[in-house]
């Protein structure tokens, strides 16, 4: 599963967020299913279904030790920002 949320709904972040941007976090793949990619696909999907045609950014957090979430936020297409 994942979570993501509006800038709208988030006090204080990293960086400055719009009302329409996505901020996506706590993703989490059950062992079972881990290593087919599908943490990258469902970051994807919300991206195309929240962000499209509204000009807004989305950005995802992840705790700095996390090798297996930042491998999977970039094969999502992410890059870093911060380390």
């Amino acid at each position: 599963y994942q979570w993501s949320r509006r800038g709208e709904h988030v006090r204080r972040w990293y960086v400055p967020l719009s009302a329409r941007d996505i901020v996506i976090y706590s993703t989490v793949t059950f062992a079972g299913w881990r290593g087919r990619g599908i943490s990258p696909l469902m970051m994807r999907h919300i991206i195309e279904q929240e962000c499209s045609g509204t000009g807004s950014q989305a950005y995802v957090d992840c705790k700095v030790w996390n090798r297996a979430a930042i491998r999977g936020i970039e094969k999502a297409g992410f890059r870093r920002l911060g380390s």
